[in-house]
């Protein structure tokens, strides 16, 4: 019988379920309110379970390398910049919403490091797409708010639900369109053999590609892997990619304009950092100096959550320490 835990109990025995559900390979089984975002994210890494979750995030680990990240640096750094800028115009003002333009900062940033392509979100080129990646989130929030509207039926007719599907069709469109392009460039690309074979350290590098590039590899050597597969991927990528990200540094910001004092130490340890960095350019090295900046981001994190609940079915009994105690 599948139930859902709901709450832990106030004793001894709480911090052992909390361990027994968070470290256990098989309890990974989303929740059903997860159901409510697969019509655009398909059934990618948030919102599947069990052996298909095992397999592509196996598939996707490499791409989380720092090396890959650290050749995206200067993206990064022309992407922040375009937001500096943009928040440099409104400096007098007494109060702003950073959210959405550091949303659309990150929304560019994801887009031209995974997908490879350039929706300049930021100075409002390609406004259709950013606009229908930000209302799918609103929908999908509202509805999550809103239990008379889960029945898929009821949602469809409202004009929530009406936006939602239009929405999800520009989304889809764009991704569908960059994965048939890229697809065509590699299926062309006589170099397109892995060199792994006659040089091992190739074979090292080849295991660390970009993101879109490593799906549509595996697809074209396995073709159980479909475009449909891919596109999930790429889907739940540019959406936990840029969301988190924003959010996460919106409360970094929130944080600092708060307390004062930790602003101004971050502010020193910059300076210092970039009196001796040339045109004010980042590097690894760079980012590896900013000892104290690190420490505010994750102190930022743990008092505010980038994702604050997480939802788990369990369909099957499990073991708490090695007591007698068995949960369903």
């Amino acid at each position: 019988m599948m139930s859902v835990l709901y709450c832990l109990p106030s004793s001894n025995l709480a911090f052992p379920i909390l361990q027994a559900l968070l470290s256990d390979p098989e309890l990974i089984e989303k929740g059903s309110e997860y159901k409510f975002i697969v019509p655009w994210l398909g059934t990618g890494l948030i919102t599947s379970g069990g052996t298909r979750w095992r397999k592509h995030r196996k598939l996707l680990t490499p791409t989380f390398h720092f090396s890959i990240l650290e050749k995206f640096i200067p993206v990064f750094q022309e992407q922040c910049e375009i937001l500096v800028s943009k928040l440099q115009l409104r400096v007098q003002e007494s109060w702003i919403d950073a959210l959405p333009l550091i949303s659309s900062c990150t929304l560019d940033v994801i887009c031209q490091t995974a997908m490879g392509i350039s929706i300049n979100a930021q100075n409002d080129e390609n406004r259709e797409y950013s606009k229908a990646i930000h209302e799918i989130g609103d929908s999908f929030m509202y509805r999550i708010l809103r239990p008379w509207l889960y029945p898929d039926i009821i949602f469809n007719l409202t004009s929530h639900g009406r936006k939602f599907k239009t929405n999800i069709q520009i989304v889809h469109g764009l991704s569908e369109k960059v994965i048939r392009e890229k697809k065509i460039e590699m299926t062309s690309d006589v170099n397109l053999k892995s060199k792994s074979e006659n040089d091992p350290e190739e074979s090292s590098f080849e295991k660390r590609k970009p993101f879109l590039e490593l799906l549509l590899e595996y697809h074209l050597k396995d073709p159980s892997f479909t475009e449909k597969d891919v596109r999930e991927e790429v889907d739940t990528f540019m959406f936990a990619g840029h969301d988190t990200s924003s959010v996460t540094v919106t409360w970094v910001l929130y944080c600092l304009g708060v307390y004062q004092e930790i602003q101004k130490k971050v502010h020193e340890e910059l300076e210092n950092i970039f009196e001796t960095e040339e045109n004010n350019k980042i590097s690894r090295e760079t980012l590896t100096r900013m000892k104290y900046l690190e420490c505010v981001i994750k102190e930022t994190m743990r008092l505010y959550p980038t994702v604050p609940i997480i939802l788990r079915e369990n369909n099957q009994p499990f073991k708490v320490c090695k007591c007698n105690h068995q949960l369903y």
